[in-house]
């Protein structure tokens, strides 16, 4: 469908971004909500970002939220499949 209605990458956010935020961050406290990320997730993830055409920094700024939320919680940062620690966060 995005091939039919030339949907180029930017443009669910530009011209729908709070729909899109909002769908995203329900399904980012769905999936970080037990503080671990399982296969199915890390898919639902790729699913996502290719679904919406979103570029993988605009994708992790979305989701750093609730990975951030997970961190304080205790969650171990290999659980959360990320590559880094968001940005300006520090584990003490």
């Amino acid at each position: 469908m995005k091939k039919i209605f030339s949907i180029k990458e930017g443009d669910f956010m530009k011209y729908k971004s709070f729909e899109v935020s909002e769908i995203l961050k329900k399904e980012f406290i769905r999936i970080y909500s037990d503080n671990y990320v399982n296969d199915k997730e890390k898919l639902l993830n790729i699913n996502l970002q290719a679904l919406f055409n979103l570029g993988y920094d605009e994708f992790e700024e979305l989701k750093k939220d609730e990975i951030i939320i997970s961190l304080i919680q205790g969650a171990n940062p290999k659980d959360l499949d990320i590559t880094k620690l968001p940005k300006g966060f520090i584990v003490i």
